[in-house]
């Protein structure tokens, strides 16, 4: 009976190391924004004027893209985790203007049973290509929400 509780608790071990192996591994893959806004020399918009929200795709729990008109394209991040915006099916602004989005002002809303508001840390305008090297750096399609 001793050699099948120790060769029981070898397989445990075992498990508990591929398991954590795992997880470490999938820690690495998250991408590294800061490192794609510094490659990409995104310069930092504290203010953006006439903005009309379009639509949006999420990237992460702290990283989005906002969609305005005009053809505007800008990167979001969030001073903290949004931990549902990933799976989002909407979200709303809470702007202090209509008009106006303000980086340490306004706020992503993502409705639902768990309602978070998530407040708006840094914003970087991107170009048609940016935003396109942006998806590419991420892994992710492009799926602009209304």
């Amino acid at each position: 009976m001793k050699t099948e509780d120790r060769k029981m608790k070898e397989i445990i071990l075992l498990i508990m190391i591929v398991f954590l192996s795992a997880c470490q591994e999938n820690k690495h893959q998250r991408p590294d924004y800061q490192a794609f806004i510094d490659a990409e020399n995104l310069q930092q918009k504290d203010r953006i004027q006439q903005f009309r929200f379009q639509g949006w795709q999420p990237l992460d729990d702290r990283h989005l893209i906002l969609k305005s008109s005009q053809r505007r394209i800008y990167l979001v991040r969030l001073m903290s985790s949004c931990i549902e915006l990933p799976f989002a099916q909407s979200i709303k602004l809470k702007q202090d203007f209509d008009t106006t989005l303000n980086a340490k002002f306004d706020s992503i809303i993502v409705p639902g049973q768990f309602r978070q508001e998530c407040s708006i840390d840094r914003i970087y305008e991107l170009s048609k290509e940016q935003k396109q090297a942006l998806l590419d750096f991420s892994n992710q399609p492009e799926e602009i929400r209304d």
